[in-house]
């Protein structure tokens, strides 16, 4: 059947239709439309060796974005968590024990390949500049050889790459992505980059959707979430879309604490996120929060 853009993503004004089997109903999830258009632009355009990168902040819907897009139309996706002591036998296949006979498995790469998938290699900005620099001919479209079992593997016309990464692969400055690394210039010049970070209007109808905690408090929520966020940039801390709607939650979770004598908003920051910082920092949320929410800030 065909669908819209707006049926398939919520997105108007692109007069473009997808060939799927059923439309999907989920309302967890919204398609920030400047990213969208965006990322449509590479999809209609990239060939083979037109790879992107969606590079941003920890939690701020990199991963998500690609799953939700490729199940909105049925797409194969292959997931590969990368890590720094990944090696690319691990990537194209190598040989395995089973049933107690040696036999080769195929990596998520080969597998992609073959099928025409998009292949999401998540946290690329992990992987040893030299694993990365072996994944050239693959982000190039290029045909591999598999030296173990003889055979030549050519992509299929449908098969596509991205990466994610915290960095831009000039490694981390920050502190806050430990074990990211600075990737070979020659690879980077590979891929499409493309800038994610939170949207905070996204946010604001996720918390609606998604969590009970009351409307009267979303302005004096978001108030905290923007002013952690802008401290952050300077301190070396983030404050992801996960750890936003962990923290809404449990606000609500935690209302009885008012009985007590204890602010839930103080409450619940600590056990969604704060107690992972730093003594000073953590005191510096909680005056963060004391200055705006007062002393007498009730949620119910």
């Amino acid at each position: 059947m065909k669908a819209t853009t707006k049926e398939l993503f919520g997105i108007d004004d692109i007069p473009l239709k997808w060939e799927v089997e059923e439309i999907l109903d989920s309302d967890d999830y919204i398609f920030d439309e400047s990213l969208f258009k965006d990322f449509l632009a590479w999809w209609t355009a990239s060939k083979f060796g037109e790879p992107l990168n969606l590079i941003g902040p920890t939690g701020c819907g990199k991963t998500s974005f690609v799953q939700e897009f490729a199940k909105r139309i049925g797409y194969s996706l292959y997931t590969v968590s990368c890590h720094g002591d990944m090696e690319v036998p691990e990537l194209l296949g190598n040989y395995i024990l089973k049933d107690g006979d040696t036999t080769f498995q195929y990596g998520p790469v080969v597998r992609a390949m073959r099928e025409g998938a998009i292949l999401l290699l998540d946290e690329y900005d992990l992987l040893n500049p030299g694993t990365a620099s072996g994944l050239n001919g693959v982000l190039e479209g290029r045909s591999i050889f598999l030296p173990e079992t003889g055979e030549r593997i050519e992509p299929d016309p449908g098969f596509k790459v991205v990466l994610t990464s915290n960095t831009a692969g000039s490694g981390d400055l920050s502190g806050n992505y430990a074990g990211t690394q600075v990737q070979n210039k020659a690879t980077l010049d590979r891929v499409w980059p493309l800038q994610v970070d939170y949207k905070i209007e996204n946010e604001k109808s996720l918390v609606a959707k998604l969590t009970n905690l009351p409307s009267s408090h979303h302005e004096k929520f978001f108030d905290i979430v923007e002013t952690i966020r802008g401290k952050g940039e300077h301190d070396g801390y983030t404050f992801s879309t996960r750890v936003l709607l962990r923290y809404a939650n449990m606000i609500v979770m935690f209302a009885k604490k008012e009985q007590q004598g204890l602010c839930p908003f103080h409450y619940a920051i600590d056990r969604a996120w704060a107690f992972s910082l730093d003594n000073e920092n953590r005191a510096v949320v909680h005056d963060l929060l004391q200055r705006i929410l007062g002393h007498d800030e009730k949620l119910y």
